[in-house]
């Protein structure tokens, strides 16, 4: 495998950006994002077309056009491991939730169970709450592409829901500040 990115980084050089996505190689655009230069273009490229997304986006409906859901594709799509942020929830169900806490208007959101990004979207566009802190065992190395559409104070911890010491960084990244809106769609271990 080593080789083969030593070969395709090779390639890369020599035909640039460009012709490597204008040709399509989808099939290669996941390993191709394993080359840190190639993933700087994608997370570049994928920023820019999700801003230009956003710019679009008038309402809740606007927002969850933007998603994949459960059932759906949505209108942002990306490039390698930015590709898509996805909900896993149904349309129904987000659209719900959202609307209920949007009358509360919160202010402090904490999201265990981020996965792909999708509900969490949901949640910094449509609450627009000053901060968010996520809890996720794996954000698939997309932390600064998430960032690009989170408040300013907001945390991203990597870590198991069900340990203390991932309450201890909640606790930290609350900083005195009560919880608003606590959404959990975390572990799935039934015990």
């Amino acid at each position: 495998v080593s080789d083969m990115m030593k070969e395709l980084n090779e390639v890369y050089q020599q035909l640039g950006p460009r012709f490597i996505f204008r040709k399509g190689l989808n099939r290669l655009e996941l390993p191709l994002c394993e080359i840190g230069v190639v993933d700087s273009v994608c997370l570049k490229y994928s920023k820019k077309r999700l801003k230009k997304r956003m710019q679009s986006e008038n309402s809740l409906e606007d927002i969850l056009e933007t998603i994949s859901l459960w059932d759906e594709i949505g209108e942002y799509t990306g490039f390698g491991r930015y590709r898509f942020l996805r909900a896993v929830q149904h349309r129904e169900a987000i659209q719900g939730i959202a609307k209920y806490v949007e009358k509360h208007h919160p202010q402090t959101v904490v999201e265990v169970g981020t996965h792909l990004g999708g509900s969490l979207y949901v949640w910094t566009r449509y609450l627009e709450p000053e901060r968010i802190v996520c809890v996720d065992l794996s954000y698939q190395e997309r932390e600064q592409f998430l960032k690009e559409f989170l408040p300013t104070e907001s945390t991203l911890i990597k870590g198991d829901s069900t340990k203390s010491q991932t309450a201890t960084q909640v606790d930290e990244a609350l900083n005195g500040k009560s919880i608003d809106f606590l959404y959990i769609d975390g572990s799935h271990a039934y015990e």
